[in-house]
């Protein structure tokens, strides 16, 4: 086989081409699966960086060898597969540093190269390569960084030109990604261990976790005797390689479990996935509000960010003489009904007593019927992981992925109707009728004017956000 041509640039890849009857020689067969592997390798680097791809999980007890580390992936620096099929770490794969401390224990990509049998000088050349993996503890080492690059305020940029920017294709306000770092440099050389024939990538390593290293002889007077302690932390500081099924996970919002309103109850109104009733009766109302509504949430909330502030009751009312819808706010105090440790997932509105006895109880403009609004301020609610609400409405069940409303205004609204005189007790009655005595003859001819009714769009039940 001829040289390659001394007219092509030197930073192409080569790699043989066979012809019929050739003799082949080792160097050629050599350079063609080294040349599939490197463009193996670099592809991998190129799409998916470096980092765990999945297990690996680390533990242990006290003791010199007693690590254990599960079945897991991941790719190094330079695209190179470490697989580890799983069990306890042997001592011959993890030297042992001879000093107390924390240490970052990682993974590291490591050959060795098998002699071939015979007594000749040729038989006695390597004739297989096994690759593995083999672990190190040191001391440097933390939490990953993980926080969004952002540009600064002066600089507005889209989509596109932050995908530009990021995957180092042009210099500009943002930095390229950490891991392009790595992207186009070559392998060095790998480090022997001890006097062993193991040699591996010292400078590629891929941390997995936190260990720490200790003399397990009590004894002063004793040589140390170093082995592990605790197992620390794990996800911190390790890099990821994103699968696809976990990227799909993350499309569709999996990793968002924020608190949501589950149901509102007004009495023997529900309100929940399958929305309200198209009208509440007056009797029903009233009841409601004696009892006090009630509102669940999909999983507790602290009980401290529930109160007069943050859940609102607002009743809407049709002002005939002009036309105009007035709003008038509930006094309203929520208590929890199943608090544990401050917080809670079922909360009843108590409405003042005396708002009570004035509206409810006595002759008032919400006998003639209107709406109330209920109002959570999911800014201001927080759970145990320091969330705020997602103010997602009632039945909210789209196609598309879900999107979460952190922080937005829940709202709902409940119509009723006006209140029937077969509601009204006797007593109700010849009160009605001894205030309408001190009424001038005016007012008591516009109070037996047709009612102005609000507009359709007004008629229905619904729970919507802002």
């Amino acid at each position: 086989m001829a040289d390659a041509d001394p007219r092509a640039p030197r930073l192409w890849t080569r790699r043989p081409l066979f012809s019929p009857s050739q003799m082949l020689t080792a160097e050629q067969l050599n350079l063609m699966m080294d040349e599939e592997r490197g463009r193996t390798e670099k592809l991998m680097r190129g799409l998916h960086g470096h980092g765990v791809i999945f297990g690996l999980a680390v533990s242990g007890k006290e003791g010199p060898t007693q690590l254990t580390v599960s079945c897991g992936m991941a790719l190094d620096r330079h695209g190179r597969l470490l697989h580890w099929p799983g069990g306890a770490v042997p001592a011959e794969l993890i030297p042992m540093p001879e000093c107390e401390g924390r240490f970052t224990l990682s993974i590291h990509y490591a050959r060795r190269e098998v002699p071939g049998g015979g007594c000749g000088p040729c038989a006695d050349r390597p004739q297989w390569i096994e690759e593995g993996v083999v672990y190190s503890l040191r001391h440097e080492g933390g939490p990953i960084e993980r926080a969004c690059v952002r540009p600064s305020e002066a600089r507005c940029i889209g989509l596109d030109e932050y995908v530009c920017l990021r995957n180092d294709s042009r210099d500009g306000v943002l930095p390229a990604a950490a891991d392009l770092e790595w992207a186009c440099a070559q392998a060095g050389a790998l480090c022997r261990i001890g006097c062993g024939d193991i040699v591996y990538d010292a400078a590629a390593g891929i941390p997995i976790a936190m260990v720490e290293v200790r003399n397990l002889c009590e004894n002063p007077a004793c040589k140390p005797h170093w082995g592990f302690g605790e197992v620390g932390e794990t996800c911190e500081v390790r890099p990821w390689v994103y699968r696809t099924p976990l990227l799909y996970e993350l499309i569709k919002g999996c990793q968002n479990d924020l608190a949501r309103v589950e149901a509102v109850n007004w009495g023997e109104a529900t309100a929940d996935g399958n929305g309200w009733p198209a009208e509440v009766e007056w009797g029903i109302f009233a009841g409601g509000a004696h009892h006090g509504p009630e509102i669940v949430f999909t999983k507790p909330v602290r009980v401290s960010t529930v109160h007069p502030g943050s859940v609102i009751l607002t009743a809407i009312l049709w002002e005939r003489q002009a036309d105009y819808l007035l709003t008038r706010r509930i006094p309203s105090v929520p208590e929890p009904l199943d608090e544990a440790e401050g917080y809670a997932s079922h909360f009843r509105l108590r409405i003042n007593r005396g708002w009570l006895r004035n509206e409810i109880g006595s002759r008032s403009e919400l006998k003639s019927g209107g709406r109330v609004e209920l109002t959570i301020r999911g800014q201001m609610l927080r759970d145990r992981c320091d969330n705020m609400l997602d103010a997602a409405p009632l039945g909210y069940a789209p196609q598309t992925p879900p999107h979460s409303r952190p922080g937005g205004d829940f709202v709902v609204l409940l119509r009723f109707l006006q209140q029937r005189a077969a509601d009204r007790d006797d007593g109700e009655d010849e009160g009605d009728e001894r205030e309408r005595e001190d009424v001038p003859p005016a007012a008591r001819r516009a109070d037996h004017e047709p009612e102005v009714q609000a507009p359709e769009s007004d008629d229905a039940m619904r729970s919507e956000p802002r």
